[in-house]
């Protein structure tokens, strides 16, 4: 244990190399670790260990190589899995907002790369095809980290916590990167309050396929009885090590960062002024979408009654912010569309479905007969629309009873109007503003122009909003 007037928080992790892919029936077990006394020795010896055996297989890496260069040509399946997770998120996605709240001396520097931009896309299991990372939050307090590999030929989840980032007390600083030296994944982050942890570990397959998290170097600060200095305590694996120990074990991977994968606000200078020579891979929703074979940006001079559907954003929600319950909507360049409403009600339960209840209606369908009404807002009806199961329809399955519903934010639908971003809200009807504004949490505070677009349904009087 030592004093110290100004908290450090210095360093970084130890290498610890992947050793088995993601997301397949099983992964390699994890290697037995040794005693955390002697930890810079002990991770030398390990990196000594996988330097070896890379060097006596080389031939079955120049195999696995020719073959992962095939594989790079075509990520198509991949990408229209991960953009089916996205889109199922709906506004979960651009709902942290939080973390730009907070500020540090390089805050004009950082909030110039840091911002709300949730998704990355980044190769970590070994294979060609890159995985989906992602932070969403249901609950406006918490954020959950979720991590997509493409197998079998689907999207799995391979990794999730539903607390990673919290809005409490000091709120949580995090950072996901890897360095010059492979695709493993390392994580940084720090919470709390008068106390305060700073934790670097990384996340690696475990037996399952699943990543778990692997050796844990932990800062801990805590102020002394009479709050003149800060304690220090360092630890790897809960078990104390030296401050030198420390150093040694973390600082040549925190110096050797080579990409930025996600990054909330940082709060060491050490932890930034590496993370700014690094490439920088986050991305906001939209673009994400876009790359995963979304549709192509439409210069807003350029919208024409022709080309309105293919400007429109890849999807649509409407949702109120509170409760379980949403509506999403993605509607394709020739006009069709499909959507998904659910809304849960665990609380309604019953001796064959003790998991509650959820209604739903999966739902397609056209809408045409476009006219522009002025530069930023157009008229269009709903042609046709079709429900996968008739409304009223009942089924248990894995103990839920699910319930077939209207598409809620269509039903009785014909005129529906389309608003582009740049909207004076002044024009807006108060009905559809109120919609939007719920999840987006405007209060009182609604902004002069429209930052989305939105769909109104007329007769209903309900709003969608675009992502």
């Amino acid at each position: 244990m030592k004093k110290y007037r100004n908290i450090a928080a210095v360093g970084m992790m130890a290498a610890l190399m992947m050793t088995a892919g993601c997301g397949g029936s099983a992964g390699k077990p994890a290697q037995t670790e040794k005693p955390a006394g002697s930890a810079a020795e002990s991770l030398s010896e390990e990196t000594e260990a996988a330097q070896t055996e890379a060097e006596t297989s080389t031939e079955e890496n120049e195999a696995a190589e020719t073959e992962n260069e095939a594989a790079t040509e075509d990520f198509s399946a991949a990408y229209a899995a991960y953009r089916e997770v996205l889109a199922s998120r709906g506004d979960e996605l651009s709902a942290v907002t939080w973390q730009n709240e907070y500020g540090y001396g390089w805050e004009d520097d950082a909030s110039t790369r840091y911002g709300l931009e949730p998704v990355a896309l980044v190769n970590i299991c070994g294979d060609a095809t890159p995985e989906l990372i992602f932070t969403a939050t249901q609950t406006q307090y918490s954020a959950e980290l979720n991590i997509y590999t493409y197998a079998d030929g689907e999207a799995k989840c391979i990794f999730s916590d539903d607390e990673w980032d919290i809005q409490v007390a000091g709120g949580t600083r995090y950072c996901l990167f890897q360095t010059e030296d492979d695709d493993t994944l390392y994580a940084y982050t720090s919470m709390g309050d008068e106390y305060w942890e700073y934790k670097y570990f990384t996340l690696t397959p475990g037996d399952d396929g699943q990543l778990v998290q692997g050796k844990t170097y932990m800062l801990s600060t805590q102020p002394s009885e009479d709050y003149e200095d800060m304690i220090e305590e360092y630890s790897l694996d809960g078990q104390g090590i030296s401050e030198d120990e420390f150093k040694a074990g973390m600082n040549p991977v925190l110096n050797n960062m080579r990409t930025i994968v996600l990054c909330s606000n940082i709060d060491t200078q050490q932890m930034y002024e590496n993370s700014m020579k690094a490439d920088y891979l986050a991305m906001d929703v939209q673009t994400a979408l876009g790359l995963l074979g979304g549709k192509k940006a439409v210069d807003p001079a350029d919208i024409s009654e022709e080309n309105l559907f293919e400007a429109l954003a890849d999807r649509f929600s409407f949702a109120s912010g509170a409760g379980g319950w949403s509506t999403e909507l993605m509607i394709n360049d020739d006009g069709s569309f499909t959507g998904d409403y659910h809304d849960s009600d665990m609380g309604d339960m019953g001796d064959d479905y003790p998991n509650g209840t959820i209604y739903v209606c999966k739902f397609s369908g056209r809408f045409g007969d476009v006219k522009k009404v002025n530069d930023t807002t157009y008229s269009m009806h709903l042609q046709e629309i079709s429900l996968e199961n008739e409304v009223g329809d009942e089924w248990i399955e894995d103990d839920v009873r699910y319930v077939a519903s209207e598409p809620y934010g269509l039903e009785n639908a014909d005129e529906i109007m389309v608003y582009l971003e740049g909207t004076p809200t002044a024009d807006l009807p108060e009905e559809f503003l109120n919609w939007i504004a719920m999840p987006r949490a405007w209060g009182e505070n609604i902004p002069e122009v429209l930052p989305c677009q939105g769909l109104y349904n007329v007769a209903a009087q309900e709003g969608f909003s675009g992502e």
